[in-house]
Order: structure tokens, then sequence, then C-alpha cells
């Protein structure tokens, strides 16, 4: 009896909290019910470019809305005499000034700081005023400027400069978020999700920076509209290109080519950016190529990558736009030995590719002053090959053997999004996600022959499979007050094959402005990966291969909170922020064995262990000061990250593969003057876990010898750090803008070990880098 009235007490409790959230909501729905509403679109009057961040904000500080991915804002005003003005690090501040009498849409052109009259720094909205936790917001300005390996700029080490965000080894590009893998990443390319994301071995990103406008990272406190993985999301926005003349860069470094080109289809109607990347080590090895071929033996390595954008952007007038942008990105890898005599020959071959396309067709549209629309069809494809051939003769006794493996995920998607601007204090937006994926889990073909016999092996499953994931989402940002908000959301989500597995994902976060520019902001987020990558290493190429939920292997289900404070002190030009997070994940996977063989049998959940869970848990802080000579910023990361398997390591928990107990980045970027810039960057992290024997045996007349483990990952590698500086010296000839860039990787060819193993009774090591130097050369026209 008393177990039902407590139950009915804590009912009643719920309910009262309910009703006031709701008469809250119905409040701000209904308090401005005789407000207008002015929106528009906000754009570069030099190029077209939709003018992304910018804040809009009236002389009273209380009406305020921020330029969404597209350009569009809307803010709503309760009396008739308006005027709000719009700002933007980039841009030179407007003000607009009229009477408002009805609902009004506005085409606002903005004039962007000349070089020469100012120099750009902060961002269009501090992050204090932002209601969510765990996301940052990064240019790709701030990108080119973080020194770079072999003066490449990449995406995804730049993002390392922010807490809780760091590599698995250090100089590759690949990012872990706050304990999670690599992939329960979602990473995005306007709207288009990618499912590989590195180049030339994890040296590099696929992500060309030339044609990207902006990029936002969440790390936590996810809004309903982002779902499918657990641990972050990179929503990046490319440009549209210039849609008044034609324009372009190019530069040449020691690693690739590339180059960019945009310009008007037609004038102020259609636009377009194309950019290319190419490395060419092939070229560099074509002497080497040669010798091989002419003297039929030898060997040599051959390598490369290249990738293309292509985007085309259309108005058909000031409300409806429609655009297409398509990405293909390849690897490919070859191995090639061959000798012979006169009794024998012996050739082997070895060739892999990894590729990633993505298409996407979107159309935005304001179906009133504050109703804004937008949708995509989406198709993404990544895949992984892999070929083998060997010939070997003896006594002119022939045997050939080949090899061949494929593996691949396709995924068409199409969504609806709606932008519903209620009044001044609540903005609702809601819509859905239809994903069809197919999957080629891969089929190894193993073909033999002598001078006697042939024979032919297959393992795997050639039979495709497919499953369909549909989500609905809504989520509420409303302002209580000028300093209290809130966003709630609600994301649903069922995923089929063969069977129906459902999800209910719901999230919070809470904004309480105490000071006049410092906020407490805390949130929860519940997220559901129904997909599971598996990373496996094929003699070079780093790429994951794709697997679906089932009932033996359940999907990915985690839940963070975190809390902090963010503020800066605007007469010093400092941002600073510090923040909690504690997160849990179950149905995690590990695999068995370090056979990729094992990956491609139809049972291939018996190759992997089950059920795991996973603990992260820690303190982020940032600090951040910015002037026209000199920026810095210094980020720290405390943190614990755990996994624990039923099967694994006596049942007991242990340290995750990245938990680094310690994580600093320190950045320093000196404008000498127009011409001139330094830059550096600092880089110091606990060494990772691994795995070592505690002691050697030797063998004796009772035994063999071996070696005694104490536990998983029970040692760590010594702690990492690295100096890394660049140089860019920039100039103006025959009316051209040049450049040259040197960078220095590893200023003090610090050999930090990626790897230590026993040999015998010795231990060594093996480290990947030592001090790297590099200049590049670019051109604008």
């Amino acid at each position: 009896m008393k177990k039902k009235i407590n139950r009915i007490s804590k009912q009643t409790k719920l309910l009262k909290f309910s009703l006031f959230v709701l008469s809250q909501i119905v409040f701000s729905f209904s308090a401005y019910s005789q407000s207008h509403t002015v929106c528009g679109y906000l754009k570069d009057e030099t190029n077209g470019e939709p003018v992304l961040y910018a804040e809009c904000r009236d002389a009273s500080g209380k009406h305020s809305a921020v330029s969404n991915e597209f350009g569009f804002f809307g803010i709503s005003f309760p009396s008739e005499n308006i005027k709000f003005r719009i700002s933007h690090p980039g841009f030179q501040t407007d003000s607009v000034e009229f009477v408002l009498t009805k609902d009004t849409i506005l085409y606002i052109k903005l004039k962007p700081w000349e070089l020469d009259e100012v120099t750009i720094t902060g961002k269009s909205t501090s992050n204090y005023k932002q209601t969510g936790s765990g996301h940052e917001r990064i240019s790709p300005k701030t990108i080119n400027a973080i020194p770079s390996f072999l003066g490449e700029p990449d995406l995804l080490k730049a993002l390392t400069c922010m807490p809780g965000i760091t590599t698995g080894n250090k100089g590759f590009s690949d990012i872990y978020v706050r304990g999670g893998e690599r992939s329960e990443n979602l990473m995005l390319l306007d709207g288009a999700p990618f499912y590989g994301s590195q180049h030339a071995w994890g040296l590099i990103s696929i992500y060309n920076t030339d044609i990207i406008q902006t990029i936002d990272v969440y790390k936590g406190g996810f809004p309903a509209r982002y779902g499918d993985r657990t641990a972050s999301v990179l929503d990046i926005r490319t440009k549209q290109g210039n849609n008044k003349k034609f324009q372009g860069n190019y530069s040449v470094g020691l690693l690739n080519t590339k180059f960019t080109v945009e310009g008007p289809l037609r004038k102020e109607k259609t636009s377009f950016i194309f950019g290319f990347r190419s490395s060419y080590y092939d070229l560099l090895i074509l002497p080497i190529r040669r010798q091989y071929n002419k003297n039929n033996s030898g060997s040599f390595m051959g390598y490369t990558f290249l990738d293309a954008n292509l985007k085309i952007n259309h108005s058909f007038n000031n409300k409806n736009k429609v655009f297409f942008n398509f990405y293909s990105g390849y690897d490919i890898q070859g191995i090639y030995d061959k000798s012979s005599n006169s009794n024998n020959l012996n050739e082997e071959e070895t060739k892999l590719r990894q590729d990633n396309i993505s298409a996407t067709l979107g159309y935005t549209t304001n179906l009133s002053p504050k109703l804004y629309f937008s949708s995509a069809l989406i198709y993404s494809k990544y895949g992984n090959l892999y070929k083998s051939n060997t010939a070997h003769t003896n006594n002119d006794v022939l045997l050939k053997s080949n090899e061949h493996f494929y593996s691949k995920i396709e995924d068409i998607s199409a969504n609806l999004n709606f932008d519903y601007r209620v009044n001044q204090f609540n903005t609702f937006k809601f819509g859905a996600k239809y994903n069809f994926y197919t999957f080629s889990p891969g089929i190894f073909k193993y073909h033999t022959e002598d001078s006697y016999n042939t024979t032919d092996t297959v393992f795997g499953n050639n039979i495709s499979q497919y499953a369909n994931e549909i989500a609905v989402y809504a989520e509420d940002e409303i302002k209580f007050t000028d300093k209290v908000s809130i966003n709630a959301g609600l994301r649903a989500s069922a995923f089929n094959k063969n069977k129906t597995y459902t999800s209910l994902d719901p999230r919070f976060s809470v904004r309480w402005q105490f000071l006049k520019n410092t906020a407490f902001k805390a949130s929860y987020t519940k997220t559901t990966q129904f997909l599971h990558g598996i990373t496996n290493n094929m003699q070079g190429i780093n790429g994951e291969t794709w697997k679906l939920s089932t009932q033996k292997v359940p999907s990915i289900k985690s839940d963070q909170v975190s809390a902090g404070f963010f503020g800066e002190i605007s007469k010093l030009h400092i941002e600073f922020s510090g923040e909690v997070y504690y997160k849990i994940s179950k149905n995690l996977i590990f695999f068995k064995y370090m056979n990729s063989d094992l990956l491609i049998e139809t049972n291939w959940e018996d190759n992997v262990l089950k059920n795991g869970k996973g603990e992260s848990y820690g303190f982020e802080s940032m600090i951040k000061y910015n002037s026209e000579k000199l920026n810095i910023s210094l980020s720290y990361t405390h943190s614990y990250t755990y996994r624990q398997f039923a099967e694994l390591n006596g049942g007991k928990r242990f340290p995750f593969l990245y938990d680094k107990r310690n994580d600093i980045f320190l950045f320093t970027e000196f404008n000498m003057n127009e011409k001139n810039s330094f830059s550096a960057n600092f880089v110091f992290s606990t060494g990772t876990p691994i795995t070592l024997a505690q002691a050697y045996v030797k063998a004796d007349e009772f035994s063999y010898e071996y070696y005694a483990y104490n536990g998983l990952n029970n040692m760590r590698l010594p702690n990492y750090h690295r100096l890394d500086i660049s140089y860019k010296h920039s100039y103006v000839k025959n009316k051209k803008k040049k450049y040259i860039s040197i960078n220095i990787f590893n200023v003090y060819a610090r050999q930090n070990p990626v790897y230590i193993y026993f040999d015998g009774e010795k231990m060594k090591q093996i480290s990947f880098y030592s001090i790297i130097p590099s200049i590049s050369y670019g051109m604008y026209f």
C-alpha cells in the first residue's frame, strides 16, 4: 500500500511539474500574439554568399536572433517602430530601421571588412549566449592558421585544439570525443553522412578546407535534429560559390597540390564552386617504376589520393533556392615485388582502394515570415577494396594465387526540416528523416592454380543486406527571460532489418546567465546508434567495416550529462569555459581477433564480444585571447574512459585504448603585419594504455619460455608531446595575391612511441615521426 501511495505521489509531482512547464510554454506562445515578425536573408554583397550566424539585435538587447546555416533569420517585435543592428566579425555592422505594420521579409547585403581596414577577430555569437552546452564553432581561417603536417590544413586535426577531442595516435586524422569510438562520430557535409574520413593512411582528412564555410561541433547537448551516432556531431557547411565574378586559388606542397575555382553560371542567380586535391607521390617514384618494368625485377610502393567537390546553387527567386553538392574521393595503394633468375620467378602485387562518394540535392524556402523549410535527398557510399596476386615458379612448376575482397555501405536518405518562429521567446523546430541502407559485408575470393590443378575458394556472403530507418524529431527553444532559456527536444527512431527496433531519445539543455557576461549551462542527451563500425587495417589503408544491429548485437545506447560555466571578459578580449561531463554507454562491441577474414563471415556476431559497457567522465576547460595582432588559445582536459565486457579481463573494467588522463593544447598566432604571420602549437597528453607483460619467464626443463601478463591495458606509453610552428608570407605580384608557407612538424624531433613490444627480454619502441619540415606555395586569382 505504501509503495502504491509513493508511486501516486511521484506521479502527482511529475504532473505538477509538467503542468508548470506547459504553462510557461503556453505563456511564451501567447505573450507576443499581437507582435509582428521580421525575417530575412543576409548575404555578402561582394560574392552573394549567405552570411551565417550573424547576430541581429535591437537596442534594448531583449529582441535578438542569429542567422542560420542558410543566412536566414527572424525576429518578433511588439511595437511598430523598430530598429535593430546586424553584427558579424567578418562584416561591417549594419542597422535597419523602419515602421513595422505586418510580418515582413527583408533581403540585406552586408559589406565585408577589407583586410587593410581591420584584422578580423572573435566570432558572431559568444558561447555563453547559446543555450546548448558542448557546442563549438570553428572557421576555416582558424584551421588554416594552425601548423599542419606537410603544409596541408587539416580539419580533424584542428578540432583537437578543443577540449574533449583527441586523436588516437597523435599526428593522425582520426578523432575520439569524450570516450567514444571514431565510428560513433556523425560527420556531415551539407547534410550528407560520411562513413570514412581519412586520406594517406590517416595522415590527412578528406575535407578540403578551401570549400568549407563553417563547422559546428557538438560534444554533448545534441539538438534533437541530430541522430544516428552517440559520440559527437560534426556539421560542415560548404560555400555556395561567388555569384558575381570568377575567382579561385591553387597551392602546391610536398604532399599534394590543389585548386579551387568558383563563379557565376548565371549572374546573381546560379553559382558554382569546384575544388580538387591530388597527391603526386606516384609521379615522384616514376623513375623507380620505369626501372622496375625495364629490369623485370625490384620492388616499390605506389600511392595516390584524390578528391573533388562540386557545388551548384540556383535561386529561383529571393525565397526559393536549390543546391546540388557532389563529393568523390579515392585512396589507391599498390605494393609490387618481383625477382627472377634462370629457374625461378617470384612476383607479388597487392592493391588497396578506399572510396567515398556523396551527392546531395537540397531545397530551401520560407513558407511564411515565421516558417522556414529545408529538405534534401542524399546518397552516400563508402567502400574498401583489397586485391592480391602472386606467381611463383620453381624448376618450371608454376603456382599462381589471387585474393579479392570488397565491402561497402550505401545510404540513401531524405529529410524534411521546419523552423517555426512562434514569437520572440519561442522557436520550434521539427522534421523527419528516412534512410535506406545497403550493406555488402564483404566476400573473400581465393583462386590458386599450378601446373596440374585449379582451386577456387570463397569466404563470406555475397548477398547484400538491406535495412530501413525512420526518425522524427521536435525541439523547442524557449527564452523565459533574457537570462534563462531552455532547449527541450525528443527524437523517435525505428530501425528495421527483419525485425523492428525502436528508440526514444530525449534531449534537454538549460542556460542561466547569472552575470553580465557569464552563464551556467547544463544538458542531458540520450542517443542511439543502429550501425556498428569495426576498424580494420589491411596492410596500410585504415578503414571501417560497417555492420547492422541485430538481435545478437543490439544498437548502441548512450546517456550523457554535462554542466559548466561559459563567459567572456570583453574589455580584455578573453573568452573562457569550464565544463564537466559524465557519460555511460551500453551494447558496445569488441573485436575478438585481429583477423579481418572473420568480419565477412555470416556469423560475424560470434566473433565479437557483445553487451559491453562504457563509462567516461572528465573536466574540460578552455581560455582564449583574441586581438588584432595576437591570438592565444589554451585547452585542458582531465578525463577517464573505461570499457567492461563479461568475457574480457576477468569481467573487470579496464582503461579504454584512448583513455588519456591529461590532454593539453596550446595555440598561438601572431600577425606581425599584413604580409607576415607566425603560429605555433604545443601538444601534450598522457600516454595511451597498452597491454604489456609484467614478467618474462625463461624456458627450463619443466616449461617453455613465456610472458606473464596482469590485466588488459595495464601499462601506458610514455607521455606524448610535440611542438609545431608555421610561418606565412603573403605578397602581391602582377596584381595576384600569393603566399609562401613554411611548416615544421615536431620541431625538437621528439620520438613519440606509437607502440612498444618485447623482443626476447628487451623492450623496443616504434615511432613514426621525427622532425618534418615542409614548404608550400599558393596563389589567388
